[in-house]
């Protein structure tokens, strides 16, 4: 349905983002997380640009913290192993502990340890940003095999204060109504619930950018990042008198990753313009759809009732409902270049509906004769191809009050966009409809 596009070029160029990013330590506020958008701004044509939101700053409740910065980590059992190997995976420590240096007996440790006994190997994502406390995750295989007496633990951890850093990047179309598309940073070592909504979000800024600098683009495109939660909520402080008055649909990019069945989630009534597009282009696919009672990203802030933005989500595999999900198991493995491909290639047939959607105007007194305009078969007969054809011509042309669009016609026709704008482009060509 999209131009003809290199897709696994681009997934090509995403998976190159994440492999670089994958191990720079994440939080809220981090050294980290201003790394990572360096990272990110290198593989975008256009600049970002960052709001750098300081430490202390409080909207409605959320204040921003210092930031967390991991040092190092060690757990030394009484044999004198070492079970912490931050080369190996930055989960270890949980997100936002103190520093400590202390000997701990085994049982006293243990309230201090977190894991998952249904899936042994993994190291789970376990955050605690805003109490004072520490904690390391360990593998459930490890823990299981942990022998009483005395262990030593050092975590050495900095805290001062910093920014919290959102970054976006407006495209202009020829129109001021825009497109909102939005991802996050904040999560450390994991690849699909945190690098493959910032790799497919570069791939489609690339993209539009290039469409904009030709002209092509009817709609303006807003793209947003930053902390999952309490950055979208400060953006929202600083951006939701200007968004809201220009906005037509919008989406959230998170866990696009991998080559599985894509998974609907709507927005808060499922009745938007987003919506409607995203279902459109979903025929295409094999796919399943969630409810918006179990949203969990940032439609939870774009979609609450004092906003209530037309924003839903298309993912590979949803948030929660995949074994892997905040563990270690999310790793580079776990996506693929197929999947990147799959997730890019989706949205930018989202982005080819919302360009060509019309909504045209059929203002002839009964129906037009076709046939003399070539429409319409010569000869009637039941059955054939252009007979076919010329009945969805004359539905189309029964629907086109000024009100009805093309996604519209697709779903009361059952027909895809391309059939039905095509249809259209005939029709205004040779006069019939007008815009």
């Amino acid at each position: 349905m999209s131009e003809n596009v290199d897709f696994q070029q681009d997934a090509k160029a995403a998976m190159d983002f994440c492999i670089q990013a994958f191990q720079i330590p994440r939080s809220i506020v981090s050294k980290g997380n201003l790394d990572s958008m360096s990272v990110l701004e290198s593989f975008l044509i256009p600049k970002i640009n960052f709001i750098d939101i300081p430490s202390g700053t409080d909207f409605n409740g959320w204040t921003v913290p210092n930031e967390w910065n991991l040092v190092s980590a060690s757990l030394v059992s009484p044999n004198g192993e070492e079970l912490i190997d931050l080369e190996l995976s930055n989960l270890y420590v949980v997100v936002g502990s103190q520093s400590i240096d202390a000997i701990f007996e085994l049982q006293e440790l243990l309230s201090h340890i977190h894991t998952r006994s249904d899936l042994p190997t993994a190291i789970p994502y376990v955050t605690s940003y805003y109490s004072k406390t520490w904690g390391v995750c360990l593998p459930y295989s490890v823990v299981e095999t942990l022998e009483a007496g005395d262990y030593r633990v050092r975590i050495s951890t900095t805290s001062p204060p910093g920014v919290m850093r959102l970054g976006e990047i407006f495209i202009p179309g020829r129109e001021d109504t825009e497109v909102f598309f939005s991802t996050y940073f904040c999560h450390p070592q994991m690849a699909n619930n945190e690098l493959s909504g910032p790799a497919v979000w570069m791939s489609l800024v690339n993209s539009l950018w290039k469409k904009s600098l030709r002209n092509e683009l009817r709609y303006s495109y807003r793209f947003y990042i930053g902390p999952e939660t309490i950055g979208a909520i400060h953006y929202l402080s600083l951006r939701r008198t200007e968004i809201s008055k220009s906005i037509v649909a919008g989406y959230v990019l998170t866990c696009v990753g991998v080559d599985s069945d894509l998974v609907f989630m709507p927005s808060r009534y499922g009745m938007t313009l987003a919506d409607r597009v995203a279902e459109l282009a979903l025929l295409n696919y094999e796919f399943k759809r969630s409810d918006f009672l179990k949203r969990g990203s940032d439609e939870r802030q774009w979609c609450s009732p004092a906003i209530n933005w037309p924003v839903c989500s298309v993912m590979t595999n949803k948030y929660h409902d995949y074994p892997e999900y905040h563990t270690s198991l999310d790793d580079l493995g776990f996506i693929s270049e197929a999947g990147l491909s799959k997730s890019i290639k989706f949205y930018s047939e989202i982005i080819y509906i919302l360009e060509r959607n019309r909504i045209y105007i059929n203002n002839n007194v009964g129906e037009p004769k076709l046939d003399s305009l070539g429409l319409y078969p010569n000869i009637n007969k039941d059955g054939n191809t252009s007979h076919l054809e010329a009945r969805n011509i004359l539905n189309i042309l029964n629907m086109l009050d000024g009100k009805t669009d093309t996604i519209q016609i697709c779903k009361s026709l059952s027909l895809n966009f391309q059939e039905v704008e095509s249809l259209l482009g005939r029709l205004h060509a040779a006069g019939v409809i007008t815009l």
